[in-house]
């Protein structure tokens, strides 16, 4: 290389010792995007150049010589160059643009791209020649903050080529393999096509299409190659892709559904490009919190990138942009739930605890999604929509046995009752009458019991002993029967009692365990427990109970006070000390009188 004139060292106008800092340090999170930088400043070059040259095709080499230490990488494009007065501005202060008056044609800052060298390097060589001249220009930087600039005597071709040796630190960096998976990294979506070549030989890739580019996703082949292109891309299995598209963004790209549980709380992981050069291959926030279920990647022309260029600014057109992706995805959500019930069957099994936990605590993610969301209830699992639409009133148990216990009831009755029994099911069923204007009831007992029928009047005389016995019974543990008549049969008694009621049985049961201390501080708390007493509903058209209206002595007796214990088991409420030796003397006696001793044989 033949140089017909070289300056003394002259001085970068600005501290670079202290740029590199900034640069490595603070803004940009790794010493890789000096690949990123150097593809930028190739791209901007020939993005230039076809400003005036508009069938300038244009084209990057990059090649490996050696490794680690003793490695040489060159960058090299065929863009529109620069002459002796534009190095002077752009390589020796910080923030000045090669890129004339379109500033949204660029992807980012010539100078400060050839700066982020110096993460990696002491040495940073360019050859440059400008569109229009008839010499080329050689600029050598050092670390030291020092420059030298010549003019060469062999004419180069029109572009830009930059020369990188490693300093220590950056020698892990200065290989083949490395280099070409860094420059397929940041551009492979880039539309100019980049050769890099070493030792072994040379490949090429970028410089076409954007993936999703002309796919039609109602295609089936189509869909079939988007979806394998987000599986390797993100490396977890995809059920859907949605088209994404924004006219405030010039932007395109994909939402693809996860065809595997998420947690919502874990941070999303989507792909963005710029002008087709990436920012980054992790980025939150681009969708709606309550999106956790999908991963994009898109490709926007018009958002602001943050300093170091590895994430969008936040700003109106980003939320703007948000809210569109947002907006998207919620009309496929609504179209897919009319066309195609069994996909959004399956993406709902698939995503249904972080749906449901996120509609418990997101209004509008509640509205949108709440209609789809199964529940158990008396017409079987079936979404929450297909009970709404049934005009009838519903109500709901917040215990899994509970509803068990009362669905066969509820069903005979015509009542629709859901189980809130499961992980969100209560507060959610709690939540319909605000947010989506159906109210959804608790179950009271009182409701229940008015609808159950009242014994024939040939029963009820049968019964007239067998209540008296139940009364008596019932009365030592501060409870009280009645009978009614009511599906299914195989149902001998229900236990019913409001919250207040239940509220005073764990009050006094707490109390007759309490130390002292303690006890205290109940009797302080519960001042005002409530007079009325739980109702244990005996079923007329049980067996068991029909069996108990005739005389059985002491057997009726038992067998009252063990349906009494077993009610309120079911009903999953604490024993009393009584209530427990209630349940161990009364299942002790009845065994012993189903047993009969033989004396031994002689």
């Amino acid at each position: 290389m033949v140089v017909a004139a070289v300056s003394d060292r002259e001085l970068f106008k600005v501290d670079l010792r202290g740029i590199v800092d900034v640069l490595s340090n603070h803004l940009y999170s790794t010493p890789t995007v000096f690949v990123r930088e150097l593809l930028q400043n190739a791209v901007d070059a020939i993005t230039a150049r076809r400003i005036v040259e508009p069938a300038h095709r244009g084209e990057i080499a990059i090649r490996v010589v050696g490794s680690g230490g003793g490695a040489t990488v060159t960058f090299e494009d065929d863009g529109i160059g620069l002459d002796e007065n534009d190095v002077r501005v752009f390589l020796s202060t910080i923030g000045q643009s090669s890129k004339g008056d379109a500033p949204t044609d660029f992807l980012g800052q010539f100078g400060i791209g050839i700066l982020s060298c110096f993460v990696v390097s002491d040495e940073v060589t360019l050859v440059t020649r400008k569109a229009g001249a008839d010499r080329s220009i050689r600029w050598v930087g050092h670390s030291d903050g020092t420059y030298e600039l010549g003019v060469m005597k062999a004419t180069a071709p029109v572009g830009t080529a930059v020369y990188l040796r490693p300093k220590p630190e950056g020698e892990p960096l200065f290989n083949a393999e490395t280099i070409l998976d860094l420059a397929r990294k940041y551009g492979e979506l880039l539309p100019i096509e980049i050769t890099f070549s070493d030792e072994r030989g040379s490949e090429s890739f970028a410089g076409e299409p954007l993936p999703w580019d002309g796919m039609n996703l109602a295609n089936a082949s189509h869909l079939a190659r988007i979806l394998e292109y987000g599986e390797t891309i993100f490396a977890q299995p995809m059920m859907a892709a949605i088209p994404i598209r924004s006219e405030d963004a010039d932007a395109t790209g994909v939402a693809f559904l996860l065809a595997e549980p998420k947690a919502a709380h874990v941070p999303d992981d989507h792909r963005a490009y710029l002008r087709r050069m990436l920012v980054s291959s992790n980025l939150s926030g681009l969708t709606p919190d309550w999106a956790y279920f999908v991963r994009c990647v898109v490709n926007a022309n018009n958002l602001r990138p943050t300093a170091g260029r590895e994430a969008f600014y936040e700003d109106s057109r980003l939320e703007s942009f948000r809210e569109e992706i947002g907006a998207t995805i919620r009309r496929w959500l609504d179209a897919t739930a009319r066309e195609d019930p069994d996909l959004m069957a399956q993406f709902i099994g698939i995503h249904y605890m972080p749906l449901k936990a996120l509609a418990s605590q997101d209004a509008e993610f509640y509205e949108m999604f709440a209609r789809w969301l199964p529940f158990e209830g008396t017409r079987g699992r079936s979404p929450l929509g297909d009970y709404l639409e049934s005009g009838r009133p519903l109500h709901y148990v917040s215990d899994h046995d509970a509803y068990r216990q009362l669905a066969g009831v509820a069903r005979s009755l015509g009542i629709e009752l859901l189980d809130g029994g499961y992980s969100y099911d209560s507060q959610l069923l709690s939540m319909a009458g605000q947010l989506i204007g159906r109210e959804i009831k608790p179950l009271d007992d009182d409701f229940l019991l008015k609808r159950l029928a009242d014994p024939a009047p040939e029963d009820a005389d049968h019964a007239a002993t067998f209540m008296a016995d139940a009364t008596r019974v019932l009365a030592s543990f501060r409870a009280r029967p009645v009978l009614k008549e009511f599906e299914p049969a195989a149902v001998p008694a229900l236990l019913s009692l409001s919250a207040e009621i239940a509220y005073g049985r764990h009050m006094r049961a707490s109390r007759e365990v309490a130390l002292p201390l303690f006890a205290d501080v109940l009797d302080a708390v519960a001042t005002d427990l409530p007079d009325s007493v739980p109702l244990l509903v005996f079923n007329t058209r049980n067996a068991l109970v029909r069996a108990l209206f005739r005389d059985l002595g002491k057997k009726r007796e038992l067998a009252i006070k063990l349906l009494y214990v077993h009610a309120l088991m079911l009903a999953h409420q604490p024993l009393s000390v009584s209530e427990l030796e209630l349940l161990q003397d009364a299942t002790l006696e009845l065994l012993m009188q189903g047993v009969t001793v033989r004396p031994p044989a002689d």
